[in-house]
């Protein structure tokens, strides 16, 4: 218990990173399909828990638990959105992951490490500035089954707080899909099946489950 404790304790620090990665599902080109599948494939493929030789669990959902956790993370939550492309008539199933830590996601050297992908830039070629995300791509997540492309933003100081607070509304949570009202029958036959759909899952010390909080915890 006190172990436990004692290893939460720098989520309290004011040199906390904290992040918010978004990662999708392959394009489609990739053999197998997927972006062409309905609501529940693509949502077993995104939280699949294939093996891949030699490497338990290194794929989807938990492969991205372990790579997060080797860069760096300690912690966090993801949040899977379901939007519904009309152009092209596909669902898009992309994962919103905020996480926290002591450092970015650098890791050892022998991983590849997730860069940052937005910058402040000129609006208007005023001097206001405005925080954009451009996306990069990376092997390691075709590794893990996603697509190559991702967006990762870090809080500043003042940023921190209010993506704190963000996080602790489970937007992405109480607002999965965005869709045509045509799709409202498709999405509540997915949202009655079963298993149960999970729209948010903690991973790393996220998910350590503490008996009871600690002495004064909450009091200022």
């Amino acid at each position: 218990m006190l172990e436990r404790l004692k290893l939460a304790d720098y989520r309290f620090e004011e040199d906390l990173v904290v992040g918010c990665l978004t990662v999708t599902l392959p394009g489609a080109k990739h053999p197998s399909g997927i972006r062409y599948a309905g609501l529940r494939e693509q949502y077993e493929y995104a939280t699949a828990r294939t093996t891949l030789p030699g490497l338990t669990g290194w794929h989807s959902m938990r492969g991205m638990n372990r790579l997060l956790k080797d860069l760096g993370a300690e912690g966090g939550t993801h949040y899977l959105e379901f939007t519904w492309n009309r152009s092209k008539q596909w669902w898009n199933v992309h994962m919103h992951t905020l996480f926290y830590g002591c450092s970015e996601l650098v890791g050892p050297r022998n991983i590849q490490p997730l860069k940052q992908t937005s910058r402040f830039v000129e609006v208007d070629g005023s001097l206001l500035l405005e925080k954009k995300n451009f996306g990069r791509t990376s092997t390691v997540l075709k590794r893990l089954g996603y697509g190559p492309r991702y967006t990762l933003d870090y809080a500043d100081d003042e940023e921190k707080l209010q993506m704190l607070l963000y996080s602790s509304k489970v937007a992405y949570a109480t607002k999965p899909f965005k869709a045509p009202k045509e799709k409202f029958f498709e999405t509540r036959e997915f949202m009655e099946s079963s298993p149960e759909p999970r729209f948010s899952r903690p991973f790393g010390d996220n998910a350590i489950k503490l008996p009871s909080l600690p002495d004064a915890y909450g009091e200022a």
